[in-house]
């Protein structure tokens, strides 16, 4: 059920009268006859495509009467004119002039008639237009309030209008035609004769038809979103039914009936995401009294929770990031799935014989955007994408878009000595390699074995033949590995922007993983910058990437490079994506933060990514200034003095206690006249002294330690 702003079903203020559409008049089907057209006649007629009929509906009953009675009144001329033909021989030209005048003070009188049902209806057209006009200088509430007593009072006077009307039309009908409209009221096809009546209608009826249904149709949209609006305008009591609906609920543990939304209507929390989403939108006006703002956000945090299935944790570090109209798009972007896209093996083929290979097989696919050159993006497959026979030859392998961008973001060069800190199951690591030309040398390392053999087998199956696969901890290679020109680190995360793809991070993953992941990544990062030559002519880049849309993996972590190592970040050379964030609440980054990139589902159609680019300037740890450094060596050399002298002070101390026990032991065997009682001795008078001094002396594996060995070292005093 996706959480977009839809237009109001509401219906309108119930009249007596409501507006509905008109259906067409039924007329009794009659041979049409040749009738003389005056120009009286001919002005009403005129005017019927103009009229502002919706504002008054004709009720079937009014019009199946005056149909017939159009009808009539046309055969009854047709037989006048006869007459008249006949009677034109004898009378004489008086009579004849008398004649014409009266039927002209007949037409006159017709024209009349409709002339005033015309300035009605027009009437009624400028009274909508003044209120509309009248009403945008009102409160909102007494719009709403002005608006409903408006047409509340037009319907009661629509009403007693088509009344008058209907006993004014009742006069006229002679028996045959009262008897013509029950016939026509009986008929069983009634459907059918409003479509025969349709075709008897002139071209001109006709248009005249479709565009008074036109304006009606105009008019009662504007009345519902009159009431829409008035609707709109009301002070919700959310907060005041949600708290009367709870507050005899017990108080129990229930963690998955609240992130799965078990225990309530899904329907009932989706309508209070949108009343909160639109008193958050204007809170000054339509907050309810005792209640603050971070009441509503909470409630719309429980409910987003159980609306989407996320645990608490994750949704309070969404609203910290995002604002609440983008959180929910955000949100409704991760419950769609993702293009499956493909990446053309450039050192195989070239990316139009591969599509057109696979579309002679059947899938129907279409060239990614303009800023990559090997990207494919699969619409439709008959076949398996991931067993066609061009997949196992290599010509192809299937990479999600955002992965791209790191590998774009690096810039490779051939023969370059390049590092893939994290490269199973290979894609990236493929990609770099056919912008090396297999030419240089390419390290794709990984911590898992198990990983690394689906690396294998995709760097074979794609003809690298540049890679060399190891098996280390990130975090050592800067003693392994020479120093190189690039590096790219796809770090370890919480998996924050590929929701689509497993939504059990939804309820695995929270603030404990985000951290975790967090302190790894700074590790990572530092080793994959200590392994960077800062000299190399062509290179000197560390590109971090991450699959997680949490500022604590991306922004954070970068800022604590700054920190350590001498870097910079440098522009990535992407066409689009958000700039990273420069201050976010209390958190400040450094100011070029915003070279890097981010990239967001509901924004790019894309998993979310961050990419940043790093530049080493010099290797080792960072020192602020000449002056600091100068210092720091100093007081190193002064530690490394003061280690020496206390340790030869402990060997000097240690052979004089030495000295003095080998006496007391020749003194103890000469006044007992034995070793073992001398030996004795000597115990006796340590379990003295230790008794007098317990924390001098202590025993160890049944080994007595010498005194002075536990004492604490002496603090040396820095200049």
């Amino acid at each position: 059920m996706p959480l977009t702003k839809r237009k109001s079903t509401s219906t309108p203020v119930k009249s007596k009268t409501p507006i509905k559409k008109a259906t067409p008049a039924k007329q009794t089907p009659t041979k049409p006859t040749p009738a003389k057209k005056t120009p009286s006649k001919d002005v009403p007629k005129q005017k019927t495509p103009i009229k502002a009929t919706a504002s008054k509906p004709a009720t079937s009953s009014s019009n199946k009467k005056r149909k017939v009675e159009e009808l009539q009144e046309e055969k009854d001329s047709s037989e006048d004119e006869e007459d008249d033909i006949e009677n034109e021989q004898l009378l004489g030209a008086n009579d004849i002039d008398n004649m014409e005048s009266g039927s002209d003070d007949d037409d006159d009188e017709d024209g009349q008639d409709s002339d005033n049902e015309y300035a009605q209806d027009t009437k009624f057209e400028q009274m909508i237009q003044s209120r509309i006009d009248e009403r945008k200088s009102l409160p909102k509430r007494q719009q709403a309030e002005d608006d409903d007593d408006f047409f509340r009072k037009k319907g009661a006077a629509d009403e007693d209008s088509d009344d008058e009307e209907d006993s004014d039309d009742d006069e006229p009908l002679n028996k045959k035609q009262r008897t013509q409209d029950q016939d026509s009221d009986q008929e069983p096809g009634d459907d059918d004769d409003d479509s025969e009546d349709d075709d008897d209608l002139t071209e001109l009826e006709r248009e005249a038809k479709e565009l008074d249904d036109e304006q009606r149709q105009i008019l009662i949209d504007a009345n519902l979103e009159l009431q829409d609006q008035a609707k709109q305008q009301e002070k919700p009591s959310l907060l005041t039914d949600y708290t009367k609906a709870h507050e005899n609920d017990e108080q129990v543990d229930e963690d998955n009936i609240d992130i799965l939304g078990i225990g309530e209507d899904i329907t009932k929390v989706h309508a209070r995401i949108m009343e909160s989403l639109r008193v958050l939108g204007n809170f000054k006006e339509l907050r309810e009294e005792g209640f603050k703002r971070s009441d509503y956000l909470d409630l719309l945090k429980k409910d987003l929770c159980k609306y989407y299935g996320y645990v608490p944790e994750l949704i309070e570090l969404f609203i910290g990031m995002f604002s609440v109209p983008e959180l929910i798009e955000f949100l409704e972007a991760n419950e769609a799935p993702r293009p499956l896209t493909i990446r053309a093996n450039a050192l195989k083929t070239r990316r139009r014989e591969l599509a057109q290979s696979l579309i002679n097989r059947g899938i129907n696919l279409d060239p990614m955007e303009a800023w990559s050159k090997t990207g494919l993006k699969i619409l439709d497959a008959n076949v398996p994408v991931g067993a066609t026979p061009e997949y196992l030859a290599g010509h192809y392998i299937i990479q999600g878009a955002s992965s791209l961008l790191p590998v774009m973001a690096l810039a490779p060069k051939p023969k370059e000595l390049i590092l893939d800190m994290s490269a199973a199951p290979g894609g990236k690591t493929t990609y770099i390699a056919s912008l090396m030309k297999n030419t240089g040398v390419l390290f794709a390392n990984d911590v898992s074995p198990t990983r690394s053999k689906a690396l294998v087998a995709n760097i074979h199956r794609m003809g690298v033949r540049n890679a060399v696969v190891c098996n280390y901890d990130g975090r050592d290679l800067p003693k392994i590995l020479t120093p190189l020109d690039r590096v790219l680190l796809d770090a370890p995360c919480s998996g924050l922007g590929v929701i689509s793809r497993d939504p059990s991070v939804k309820v695995s993953k929270g603030v404990d993983d985000v951290t975790e992941c967090a302190q790894l990544q700074k590790e990572l990062l530092l080793s994959a910058i200590d392994c960077i030559n800062p000299n190399s002519v062509t290179g000197g880049y560390v590109v971090y990437s991450t699959c997680s849309v949490s500022i604590d993996e991306n922004e954070s972590v970068i800022q604590y490079a700054l920190k350590k190592r001498n870097v910079k970040i440098v522009p990535t050379g992407l066409p689009f994506g958000r700039d990273g964030y420069v201050r976010v609440g209390q958190k400040i980054f450094d100011k070029d933060m915003a070279h890097a990139k981010r990239f967001y589902p509901h924004v790019h159609n894309m998993d979310g990514f961050f990419v940043c680019k790093l530049q080493v300037l010099k290797s080792g740890v960072k020192i602020e200034n000449e002056e600091e450094a100068k210092k720091q060596k100093r007081i190193e050399k002064r530690q490394v003095e003061a280690r020496r002298q206390q340790k030869q002070k402990n060997i000097d101390e240690q052979n004089k206690r030495e000295q003095k026990n080998k006496k007391l032991l020749e003194e103890a065997v000469k006044s007992t006249g034995s070793l073992a009682a001398g030996k004795k001795a000597m115990e006796e008078r340590r379990d003295a002294i230790r008794k007098e001094r317990p924390f001098r002396t202590t025993k160890q594996n049944n080994k007595w330690r010498e005194i002075g060995t536990r004492r604490k070292q002496p603090k040396t005093t820095m200049v």
